[in-house]
């Protein structure tokens, strides 16, 4: 809970007691018995909150918020945040200072606090003009970060190692680097790092005078910077666009994009604001609008005045010569580029004082005063000759590390390719001998699956033999038990045989009696039944030829009629007897 309460307190007293210069009683506040990282943190927002104070007891309290620290972590923390905010306020020097004072036990093991200590003091070596040493620290930077899979960090060092290549004018090997970065956005999903990523690969292609290209990259970078809100950043690629249309001198295109610049950077960043502002001069002096030149290039002059940016002034009155000597203004044409002049030689632009000695020389040969001319055209040769052998020494330079760099990267994809073979072959070996495994295992199971199914038929075949056997035996008894039923069956149906053949022998010849009995009853019978049936037939035919003795011949055969029932009666008798 103290270390917050301490930290505000001294943002609030800051102001107040630096004027007085009792900023040292601040010390005071700080418990003694307080916790080494406690102390620390005050020491370090003290240090920071005086940069813009008095810079001598800034660094003091950074010496005493690294010299609290007992751990790495607290240590680490408090340089890198220190030494960035020296850095962002122009005081480089100071970060180095403070970085030699870390010990260096605190950075041999690798994590993200040691790679950031390695970037931040790249990055400070570099606005040094220590390149060398630069480049050496940041490639450490990179591999930590590559160990611990730090990947943020990755893409910062490749960013700045690309500008290293960019000042040794390796254009080819800073692509690389800039592209790398942004590949590791595009995975972090890093909005900002792509778009700063974006810019630089524009600038590339713009040295490269790949305009095209250029102009591709820088309106990724301000789509993206749009949908951030850096409003800032996006006016600075409409700059940078329009600088591109300007340097192919298409002018109402570069127009179009400097306007959105300018529209965007007057509420945002007033010294942002002269880029545009003198680029519209230039461009309205190149096309002939000189009045709306002279109105813009004045603008930029003075903007460039209030934010003491040398590097514009010069390049405005450059253009107000040039705007002055189309006006036929001699003598006022010679004052701004000598004004342009002496502002070129302090920021050291070799170009634009040979163009301006050039200028110069032309317009003191209007006035005839040929001495003069011909000393500034004298100095137009020699920086001509110079800058031609500058270039030339830098495109030679170039070409060399181009063609070593891209010699080393046919070396590398080569010994890649090898090692890729090589790892390919193993990898093979490797699949092979899995493959191998995996089919004699499958093997394996597919002979022991078909054994264990072997087994198991085997199994399965026995208890059905078993079981048929059982069924057999059973079968068997059953038909034991029925061959001795049927035996006696037999026995049975034998003695049932005998006694049949008596019994059919006797009813035979009980049938044989019967018949004869039969035979002779018929015969008996037809002896009796002729008589009545035909004196029947007799009273019949009477009846047809007599018709007047109707009724005794009717009642002769109803007499007739029943004595010949009487008989059929008493045979039917006689044979009901016979079957008993």
């Amino acid at each position: 809970m103290k270390q917050p309460f301490y930290i505000l307190l001294v943002c609030f007293s800051i102001n107040v007691l630096a004027q007085d210069n009792t900023i040292d009683s601040l010390e005071s506040i700080i418990d003694s018995k307080a916790e080494a990282s406690v102390k620390s943190s005050v020491y370090t927002e003290l240090a920071i909150e005086l940069i813009p104070v008095d810079t001598i007891k800034s660094y003091n309290y950074a010496l005493k918020a690294v010299n609290q620290c007992d751990t790495k972590s607290c240590q680490l923390t408090a340089i890198t945040r220190i030494c960035a905010k020296y850095r962002n306020s122009g005081r480089d020097y100071l970060s180095h200072k403070l970085l030699s004072k870390t010990n260096m036990k605190y950075v041999e093991e690798p994590d993200s606090l040691v790679a950031q200590w390695y970037y931040v003091k790249g990055v400070n070596l570099y606005r040094l003009g220590k390149k060398d040493s630069a480049a050496l620290i940041l490639n450490m930077c990179l591999n930590i970060s590559e160990q611990i899979n730090f990947e943020d960090k990755m893409a910062e060092a490749y960013n700045v190692l690309g500008h290293l290549e960019v000042d040794k004018a390796n254009y080819s090997k800073a692509l690389d680097h800039y592209q790398m970065a942004l590949e590791i956005d595009k995975q972090l999903n890093d909005l900002m790092g792509m778009s700063d990523r974006y810019n630089n690969i524009g600038r590339i292609y713009q040295f490269k005078n790949e305009q095209r290209r250029s102009r591709k990259y820088t309106g990724l970078a301000i789509e993206l910077n749009k949908e951030l809100g850096r409003r800032a950043d996006v006016a600075t690629g409409y700059n940078n666009i329009g600088y591109s249309y300007k340097l192919e001198e298409k002018y109402d295109s570069a127009l179009i994009f400097l306007r959105k610049a300018e529209r965007i950077q007057k509420d945002e960043l007033p010294c942002s604001y002269i880029y545009p502002i003198y680029n519209i001069g230039s461009v309205f002096t190149q096309i002939g609008k000189l009045d709306s030149a002279e109105i813009y290039l004045n603008r930029a002059l003075k903007g460039a005045v209030n934010c003491n940016d040398k590097y514009i002034q010069a390049l405005s009155y450059q253009d107000m010569g040039n705007l002055e000597w189309a006006l036929n203004h001699t003598q006022t044409a010679i004052n701004h580029y000598l004004m342009a002049l002496q502002l070129a030689e302090e920021v050291g632009l070799n170009n634009e004082i040979r163009k301006i000695s050039k200028s110069l020389a032309d317009a003191y040969t209007q006035l005839k005063d040929y001495a003069t001319a011909n000393s500034y055209l004298l100095k137009y040769q020699e920086l001509s000759d110079s800058i031609f052998d500058t270039r030339r020494l830098q495109e030679l330079a170039r070409v060399e590390a181009e063609y070593e760099y891209r010699a080393l990267q046919k070396q590398a994809e080569l010994e890649r390719k090898v090692e890729s073979l090589n790892q390919q072959n193993e990898l093979d070996r490797s699949r092979l001998l899995l493959f191998s495994a995996i089919i004699g295992v499958i093997s394996l199971i597919i002979i022991l699956g078909i054994l264990f199914y072997n087994y198991r038929k085997q199994q399965k075949s026995l208890e059905l033999l078993k079981k048929l056997h059982s069924e057999i035996q059973r079968q068997a008894q059953e038909l034991d038990e029925k061959t001795r039923r049927l035996e006696a069956a037999n026995e049975e149906i034998s003695q049932i045989n005998e006694s049949l053949e008596e019994k059919v022998a006797r009813r035979t010849q009980k049938i044989e009696n019967q018949k004869h009995k039969i035979v002779d009853y018929i015969t008996y019978n037809s002896h009796q039944v002729r008589g009545p049936l035909a004196r029947i037939l007799g009273l019949v035919d009477l009846f047809n030829k007599d018709n007047e003795n109707v009724s005794s011949i009717i009642e002769n055969l109803k007499i007739e009629a029943a004595a010949l029932d009487q008989m059929v009666r008493e045979m039917n008798r006689k044979l009901e007897e016979e079957k008993k």
